[in-house]
């Protein structure tokens, strides 16, 4: 992501309305010749500025003259969702190499087109992808310099789109620990104080700036002194709001709750916290950006596959309105609808009506025909949805003020029903979050469903089966349970393995040595379990028991399966040694980047539908 905000913060001079920025050539081929770590993605920003109209009115005269004969076509444009030819003629002049402004206007120029995950991206798009995978550098990239001219362009007299993405890109630089020391060190935070203030600006260019630098002050540049958002804003009449425990990971929520942005390459996405079942529901979003954004309504099945592209309105659980290329999305599949490209400041409604099973979508109070596709797959446990893309951001209404465009027919809010405790509401900075996580601790003695009391109930077998033999064996897994996970078995496992674990090599060829270190665990492991069986069930034969193992295999836990395994198949066996010197090696599974800790939502519903709005 640091090259491409790089990139975009490069062509945002373009949209500067004359504004002299120096240092473009020197930026360019620091962005040539240095590498950096981040991925681009289908990131989108759809402009109505001149420099985009330019860009596209350009290809259309270019289309419009090529019936003509010209003396040298070789010299026109070429167009950018069209790789250039690998080959060049003999007398054909070298094609001159674009720098990264070109490339990200020859992106932007087309990027309403892409609208199938399996369509070929745009060359531009495709070079840029290679410009950012080239290396880690992201350290070395923010010199000085870099740092000096990214903060001289968040001062007042620069046009609020350069200010937007120098804000962006030193989000990204901020991303490793060196680079955000080295900018808090630049005392950001200052100028961050003064545009903060622009959160709430009629201006949408503004109200991004306002927007990121308020949440750059509460996640990423803190100030000394300065109180956090979330513990200064009004939350009283808000009782719906987006669900910060229900998000893709990069999205970003205002302390409010009620306006997100995306400034990841990803596909994020986000549900509200309230839940509806039946009735006739409505929301309202304000377009803060014209860019890609999906949003709807989904249910709790509906998934979010933020990196692979997937949000609401891709699967057969959620539906969405796409206002930037005019489509209707579900189940990942694509329809037009006949209203104009949304802009800045245009309103969007959403109504639900569950008891006659369709959803309609408005634009500024004008309405399309209703859509029922997704009753098919389910018919409740809606919420109020959105995905974003790239540089996207918009605001959300569940009725805690007045809508701009309420719809003839009787409706319900989810703030007049919708409820939520004070800790429910507040949407933590990031750092909050990640100290509150790093002071959980769960021991090993704890119950396996809370996991917050100590275990003090141990579920066995109940000896109720169709015949005696059955009986039997259920008592003999019980009691095999109790002694693996005894201390003194663990210790006698783990003492045996850190002895010979040295010798065992992932590789199809078996040494020697396998044998007779396999035949003294079966001789040292089964004997232990045998004896510890036969004082709990005199007569105890392990060797029949194997054999009814065979048969039950498919009822016995598998760490009891496998477990037992291990004295009879060498294959088992060995493999449990080499995951034991993979996890004494510090090569072992780490799932500590899967935890993701969720909270349920609150979902109610009225009892009836007396105080229903107009």
């Amino acid at each position: 992501m640091i090259v491409f905000g790089w990139a975009v913060f490069l062509a945002s001079r373009s949209l500067g309305q004359g504004l002299l920025l120096t240092l473009e050539e020197h930026i360019a081929h620091l962005l040539w010749t240095r590498s950096a770590t981040i991925t681009m993605g289908n990131s989108c920003i759809c402009r109505d500025d001149s420099g985009g109209e330019d860009s596209v009115d350009t290809h259309q005269q270019q289309a419009e003259n090529s019936a003509v004969p010209t003396a040298d076509t070789r010299s026109q444009t070429r167009d950018p969702v069209r790789p250039p030819r690998r080959g060049r003629g003999p007398h054909e002049p070298r094609r001159k190499k674009q720098n990264v402004d070109g490339l990200v206007l020859d992106t932007l120029a087309v990027i309403r087109t892409l609208v199938d995950n399996d369509q070929e991206p745009p060359y531009s798009m495709i070079t840029l992808h290679e410009m950012a995978e080239t290396g880690p550098a992201s350290i070395g990239l923010l010199s000085p310099g870099i740092l000096e001219y990214l903060l001289q362009c968040l001062k007042l007299q620069s046009h609020p789109t350069v200010m937007l993405f120098a804000l962006i890109a030193l989000e990204k630089f901020a991303q490793t620990s060196e680079n955000k020391l080295t900018i808090s060190e630049s005392s950001i935070s200052d100028r961050l104080i003064t545009l903060e203030s622009w959160a709430d600006d009629p201006d949408y260019l503004k109200r991004q700036v306002g927007f990121c630098a308020q949440w750059s002050l509460d996640n990423l540049f803190l100030k000394e002194g300065r109180q956090l958002t979330y513990e200064k804003v009004d939350l009283s009449s808000i009782r719906a709001m987006l669900n910060s425990n229900d998000v893709s990971e990069y999205l970003k929520i205002s302390p409010h709750g009620l306006e997100a942005r995306c400034d990841a390459s990803s596909f994020e996405s986000v549900r509200c916290t309230f839940c509806v079942d039946a009735g006739v529901w409505y929301y309202e979003v304000t377009v803060v950006t014209s860019g890609v954004m999906q949003i709807g309504w989904a249910t709790r099945d509906s998934k979010f596959l933020n990196h692979e592209g997937y949000g609401i309105g891709d699967d057969e659980y959620s539906c969405a309105y796409d206002g930037c290329r005019q489509l209707i999305w579900y189940n990942a599949r694509s329809k037009p609808h006949v209203h104009p490209c949304w802009k800045e400041g245009d309103t969007v409604g959403f109504l639900l009506d569950l008891n006659e099973k369709q959803m309609i979508f408005f634009l500024n109070g004008n309405q399309l025909p209703p859509e029922k596709q997704v009753f098919s797959s389910t018919v409740s446990g809606f919420f109020a949805a959105a995905s974003f893309m790239s540089y996207q951001q918009c605001e959300f209404n569940f009725g805690a003020k007045p809508f701009k465009y309420p719809p003839s027919m009787k409706f319900s809010t989810f703030n007049d029903y919708a409820f939520l405790t004070a800790e429910e509401k507040i949407i933590l900075p990031r750092h909050r979050r990640l100290a509150l996580l790093k002071q959980v601790s769960i021991r090993e003695n704890c119950c396996s469903l809370c996991c917050d009391e100590v275990a003090d109930t141990q579920l066995k077998p109940c000896g109720h089966s169709s015949s005696a033999s059955d009986a039997e064996f259920d008592a003999v897994v019980g009691y095999l349970e109790d002694i693996i996970m005894d201390d003194e078995f663990q210790l006698l496992q783990r003492n045996f393995m850190d002895k010979y674990y040295q010798e065992f090599e992932d590789t199809e060829e078996n040494k020697l040595i396998y044998t007779p270190i396999f035949n003294e665990y079966i001789s040292l492991v089964e004997k232990y379990i045998e004896e510890q069986l036969l004082e709990r069930i005199p007569g105890f034969n392990m060797a029949a028991f194997t054999t009814t193992l065979q048969h039950h295999k498919d009822e016995v836990a598998g760490d009891i399966f496998d477990m037992l395994l291990t004295f009879t198949d060498f294959l088992a066996f060995k493999e449990m040694f080499l995951d034991y010197r993979a996890e004494k090696e510090g090569r072992g599974l780490d799932l500590s980047s899967g935890l993701v800790v969720t909270s349920l939502c609150k979902s109610s519903m009225p009892a009836s539908q007396n105080n229903l709005r107009h």
